[in-house]
């Protein structure tokens, strides 16, 4: 062997051996940043878990008070309908009671008018009796007189 072979064959060994340690370095380093990456992604998933337990939690409550909603709603909406209901009744009624007023008024009318006719019916009858009886006494005085 001569001398040119044997430092290139004593330098190869050293050279592979720079490498090793450079390409170790790098893998260190990637090993690092690879470490680093996975406790970030368990950190991510953990808070995700989290983010979508809030979010279920949120939902179900929203969900709940929905279906609270739309149970008041349907109350509200038969509450409503019942009162509908007893409006209507109650304009019938008064109706029905206004026309019973109304009757009842044009019937007492008719009842006043016919008492205002007896009563001047009466009234001048008395009348009538009061001027006969005057008559009669100032008959009856000048025939005494005489």
């Amino acid at each position: 062997m001569d001398v040119g072979q044997e430092i290139r064959v004593n330098f190869l060994p050293a050279l592979y051996q720079n490498q090793i340690e450079v390409l170790r370095g790098e893998n260190a380093i990637l090993q690092t940043k690879l470490n680093r990456f996975n406790l970030n992604e368990k950190e991510t998933n953990r808070k995700i878990t989290n983010l979508l337990l809030d979010v279920e939690e949120k939902c179900n409550s929203v969900l709940a008070h929905k279906d609270m909603y739309e149970s008041l709603s349907s109350k509200l909406q038969l509450e409503n309908s019942n009162l509908q209901t007893e409006i209507s009744r109650m304009k019938k009624n008064e109706q029905f009671l206004t026309r019973k007023i109304n009757n009842q008024l044009v019937i007492n009318e008719e009842i006043t008018t016919e008492h205002r006719e007896e009563i001047d019916i009466l009234q001048t009858e008395i009348n009538r009796m009061k001027q006969n009886e005057k008559t009669k006494t100032t008959d009856h005085n000048t025939s005494l007189s005489h």
